[in-house]
């Protein structure tokens, strides 16, 4: 089993499977109870937060969380398993993911 440090995985550009830079990796989000990763907090470039219908802050960016179960791999850069496009938000919440048929 591969394992990586929190050194090497803060500020990791993290990839949409379109190949489009979404942002940096900024946290982890860990369940200390059973001491396993819930979730990947990343800070999100301005640049991709009207793709993904959220309102751009007047100063700065916004951040969001990324399941284990949406992290396609971790290389030089942490690899979505979506799209840039399926990564949509509606009233703040993520809307469900599309099926790709």
């Amino acid at each position: 089993m591969a394992s990586i440090s929190t050194e090497q995985l803060n500020g990791k550009k993290v990839v949409s499977q379109d190949g489009r830079e979404v942002g940096q990796v900024h946290a982890l989000e860990v369940d200390v109870g059973r001491w396993r990763v819930t979730g990947l907090r990343v800070r999100l470039r301005r640049e991709v937060l009207d793709e993904m219908s959220l309102k751009k802050p007047l100063f700065g960016t916004q951040q969001i969380v990324f399941a284990p179960a949406e992290i396609a791999g971790i290389k030089d850069a942490v690899i979505l398993s979506s799209d840039v496009a399926e990564l949509e938000f509606e009233g703040g919440k993520r809307k469900r993911r599309r099926d790709k048929s």
